[in-house]
This record gives C-alpha cells, sequence and structure tokens, in this order.
C-alpha cells in the first residue's frame, strides 16, 4: 500500500506528525490533506483574531 502524499503531514515518504506511517498499512485517522490543513488553519487564524478584538 502506498502513503497519502497528499496528506499534510507527509514528507520525504513518511509521516512528520505520527510515530509510524499508518497509511502505508492502514486507514488513518488522523489524515487531512495538505488543502484542507490549510483551510482549517485559516479558519482558526480567524476566529483568533476576532476574540482579540
Amino acid at each position: 500500500m502506498e502513503g497519502k502524499k497528499d496528506c499534510f503531514a507527509w514528507k520525504d515518504g513518511n509521516c512528520k506528525v505520527l510515530n509510524e506511517t499508518y497509511c502505508k498499512k492502514e486507514k488513518c485517522n488522523f489524515y487531512i490533506c495538505h488543502e484542507e490543513h490549510i483551510a482549517k488553519r485559516n479558519e482558526i487564524n480567524k476566529k483568533l483574531k476576532r476574540k482579540e478584538n
């Protein structure tokens, strides 16, 4: 099985967040694609900025 290369945590053929690269052998419940990660991060940043004001 091949890893999820579009995952935000994928780098150099391995997961940089978890201790094992689970997506190479089973379904990883931690997986989100890079674009979704950026969108969620931007949403959180907007909420934080609103709270500061």
